[in-house]
């Protein structure tokens, strides 16, 4: 199929290239733990990072083509970007103003002192000649003899006059030196899928909770890039140190961090086939808060339990709760169910006792003080959490008394509701 003029004047691939670059340095962003550790991006190389003396140069190499089986294309032997690479961290070793020199003691020097990353999304493959002989000398497993000879033949092979003029500056440096630079460089092939693996740093490094990564990925990310973009604006460098970070950035883990728990719309559990059958509504109907023939009251109230009850094994299963955080919540509500329940049970047994009113009055101003229990208790908005307390909907709060004067009620609204339900 051929590309339009639109295709082939796209700016895709390098848009997507400088964001690799860009998440990368976010994701060495948070791996942050020396007080005196800084990162920049595009400034000694596409990201560097700096611990005192020590200097780790990144090479970020970024492919969008695909093989028809979905793969990134290979890191070849001759590939350009493997090369050019390895060209730009010798132009580093000999250049004074990076640190390095002309004589072979400058150079040394600040080779030690540095580490040479090659980070790429290519594949990685065993037809890569130099990747194999490159792997197989920092085993030691071969000598810098042989892998010197093995880039003479490379050279001799090779017929691309700019690789060719890479390969031979890699020969030409002096076998030491050459030895030392090699066993300072890393390649890491196959290094895709940045953002998630920025979401893990989150959750791995940070102890971010799985509720929170989007949200605190999402202001870091934003926050991260408005300051990349002053800097520009401003003739700078982009850099930063971990202390900067700690002052800049920490509010974006607060800010990210949501206070309330995720709602699922998993069901655990299965509307009720016969939902009038259900004790919570056989004790609403009892006192006339629910006629039997009302379904969509019924319905309404079910689902409110069916609510609180499927988002409440979600957090659970999730570990967005534990076992205290349950016991505690149901403690709450009882307290709250308690408040209410006991000025009606007092009010109850004084009716109870006055023999002045007959048994068809007692009932119905019996039902109408349990009523008015109820009204009160679907006035309470319940929390849930150990962190923060996360508010629960009205609907929620509701389900968890709907709930919990069900099957096996431990709470109820007429004053004798124990002797009738348990």
């Amino acid at each position: 199929m051929s590309k339009s003029q639109y295709d082939k004047t796209s700016a895709e691939p390098i848009f997507t290239g400088f964001d690799y670059q860009y998440y990368y340095f976010l994701y060495e962003i948070l791996n942050l733990a020396e007080k005196n550790e800084e990162i920049g991006l595009e400034k000694k190389d596409d990201v560097h990072i700096q611990i005192g003396k020590k200097l780790i140069l990144v090479q970020l190499k970024h492919t969008t083509q695909i093989y028809k089986n979905g793969k990134t294309i290979n890191l070849t032997t001759r590939d350009k970007d493997l090369w050019h690479t390895i060209h730009n961290w010798l132009s580093f070793i000999k250049d004074k103003e990076c640190g390095g020199g002309k004589t072979i003691t400058e150079q040394k020097k600040y080779i030690k002192n540095t580490t040479f990353q090659l980070v790429t999304n290519k594949s990685y493959s065993d037809d890569n000649t130099f990747l194999v002989n490159f792997s197989l000398f920092k085993k030691e497993e071969i000598q810098i003899e042989v892998f010197k000879k093995y880039l003479q033949e490379l050279f001799e092979k090779t017929e691309d006059k700019k690789i060719k003029t890479y390969i031979k500056e890699l020969i030409n440096f002096n076998k030491k030196t050459l030895k030392l630079f090699l066993e300072k460089i890393e390649v890491e092939t196959n290094f895709d899928d940045l953002i998630e693996r920025i979401k893990e740093r989150l959750k791995y490094k940070k102890s971010i909770e799985q509720r929170d990564i989007e949200g605190v990925f999402s202001s870091l990310d934003s926050s991260l890039r408005a300051k990349n973009f002053k800097d520009v604006k401003d003739g700078q460098k982009i850099t930063i140190t971990s202390e900067a970070f700690y002052k800049e950035f920490t509010r974006c883990f607060n800010i990210g961090r949501s206070p309330n728990l995720p709602i699922r719309k998993i069901e655990y559990y299965k509307f009720p086939e016969i939902p009038v059958e259900q004790v919570f509504i056989k004790q609403l109907i009892d006192i006339g808060d629910v006629k039997p023939e009302n379904e969509s009251d019924i319905k309404n109230l079910t689902n409110y339990k069916l609510e609180l009850m499927n988002n409440m094994q979600g957090w659970i299963n999730e570990h967005d709760l534990v076992k205290e955080d349950i016991d505690d919540f149901r403690k709450e509500s009882m307290i709250e169910w308690d408040n209410s329940f006991r000025a009606v049970k007092i009010e109850s047994e004084e009716i109870n006792e006055d023999t002045d009113i007959s048994k068809e009055k007692k009932n119905k101003e019996l039902k109408k003080l349990a009523r008015k229990c109820v009204s009160e208790v679907r006035k309470v908005d319940l929390k849930i959490g150990a962190r923060e307390k996360s508010p629960l909907s009205r609907s929620q709060s509701n389900g968890q008394f709907y709930y919990l004067s069900d099957e096996n009620p431990k709470i109820g609204w007429i004053y004798n509701w124990q002797e009738k339900y348990t």
